[in-house]
């Protein structure tokens, strides 16, 4: 297990380097190739995203690959759909964390023996290597989305604001914040934003740092400007706001990571102090967006539920107006 905790933190190491060399660059993540709109990374076997510091290596791998198609798969998820991996392919190593196990016991009531999870006391790290659906011979073509439209970034956003655990307020002045002490969210109103994308992922940014409140998930967010606390914070929420936005096909502008720069000398510093403040941070950032989708899956639900309610009232209606027009007739 030494061996591949070793192998992690080496990699670790590299992709913290170059997100290093990317924010001394002003930015933490490249521009993607692919369109966004069409879907995230995931597994076509098992229809599961890719979570956090998973996601960002896909991510570079896509970019330094020039990968258009976003799924990623292991050789024998591959072998078992009797697809082939191509000779010579290279993948991505991916970490996964075991934090229970299954062991034999014996029942203190019954006397018999039998198997119950245990938490560990420290979660054991595994890896595992996925190759990218290009590099797959007898894989379907990828079924490509709609791209998303300006209504359609509209209706994400409108959803978004509906979900929130906080209030949201828009109002005319230049600041976007999210005050813990008042647990409100103040943004500038929609007009004064470049497009439609610039304010809903500044949203984001804002409904994951509302995530830390002491109410949620209990984050040391009553941080003073100009910390590292704050700045590692303000990490956070920039990598909550790439996922959700990643998820959601919304891409966010560059003005969004400029208007960061003020924090990448305390980001450069964190991560070359400490290599894995990165995976802690989207460790975080990830639990955060996992709320926020949670919340947003659920509005959507609830809004769709009341769509059709609404529909099967006004096609009663419809019925019963076509049902008196008959028999005004018919009299």
């Amino acid at each position: 297990m030494s061996g591949a905790f070793d192998r992690v933190m080496e990699e670790r190491k590299r992709m913290v380097q170059r997100i290093i060399d990317n924010m001394q660059n002003g930015y933490i993540m490249p521009k993607p190739k692919w369109n966004r709109e069409i879907t995230s990374f995931h597994n076509p076997v098992t229809h599961v995203k890719y979570r956090g510091g998973n996601m960002m290596k896909l991510w570079m791998a896509s970019i330094d690959n020039h990968y258009t198609d976003l799924r990623f798969l292991t050789y024998k998820q591959a072998s078992d759909k009797k697809w082939q991996v191509k000779k010579g392919a290279k993948g991505v190593r991916l970490e996964k964390y075991i934090f229970d196990k299954m062991v034999e016991q014996e029942n203190p009531d019954t006397h018999e023996m039998e198997w119950v999870k245990i938490k560990l006391r420290k979660p054991m790290v595994n890896t595992f290597v996925v190759f990218n659906a290009s590099q797959i011979d007898g894989i379907p073509p990828l079924e490509e989305l709609k791209p998303l439209e300006h209504n359609d970034v509209l209706d994400i956003a409108d959803h978004l604001i509906r979900s929130s655990e906080c209030t949201i307020s828009e109002i005319y002045q230049d600041r976007a914040y999210y005050s813990p002490a008042r647990d409100e969210i103040v943004l500038p109103e929609r007009n004064q934003f470049k497009d439609q994308e610039s304010f809903t992922t500044t949203l984001i940014h804002e409904m994951v740092h509302s995530t830390g409140h002491e109410s949620r998930l209990n984050r040391n967010i009553h941080n003073i400007f100009g910390t590292p606390e704050y700045a590692l914070e303000e990490l956070r929420a920039e990598l909550g706001s790439f996922f959700m936005g990643t998820d959601l096909g919304i891409e966010g502008s560059q003005e969004i990571l400029d208007s960061h720069t003020h924090y990448l000398e305390s980001w450069i510093k964190a991560l070359e102090n400490d290599p894995n403040e990165l995976f802690r941070a989207c460790s975080d950032a990830q639990k955060a967006v996992d709320r926020l989708e949670k919340n947003y899956e659920r509005e959507m639900e609830e809004s769709h539920a009341i769509e059709k309610a609404v529909d099967e009232v006004l096609n009663r209606q419809d019925e019963v107006l076509e049902i008196e027009e008959q028999f005004e007739m018919e009299i």
